[in-house]
């Protein structure tokens, strides 16, 4: 099973993070999948998003726990916008909080 090569793309890629506050017996690793599935659905056309962990907190016996994930995102063909990534953002959240119960912080 031999990886394929993917070229970077050559426009600066913007950072954002998002982080959620969610039930507590819903996964890291289920959030994880679903928030990089929703980026893959909704993603601006031939563009490069890599989706990364950053925190989970959760406190003593607490009902919810805070996840953080960071997306960098780059187009082949042109900068995108701080405006198009918080709207790719906003989606998500809203698909989470749908889905999941997530409440965007």
């Amino acid at each position: 099973n031999a990886k394929t090569y993917v070229p970077l793309p050559r426009f600066p890629k913007v950072q954002q993070d998002i982080s959620l506050k969610l039930p507590a017996n819903i996964s890291y690793c289920e959030l994880f999948d679903f928030v990089q599935a929703e980026i893959d659905e909704i993603q601006p056309e031939n563009s490069y998003p890599v989706l990364s962990p950053v925190d989970i907190y959760q406190g003593k016996e607490a009902q919810h726990k805070n996840i953080t994930l960071r997306l960098n995102i780059a187009s082949y063909e042109r900068t995108l916008t701080a405006e198009e990534v918080n709207g790719l953002l906003d989606k998500v959240a809203e698909a989470a909080k749908e889905k999941l119960g997530a409440e965007r912080l």
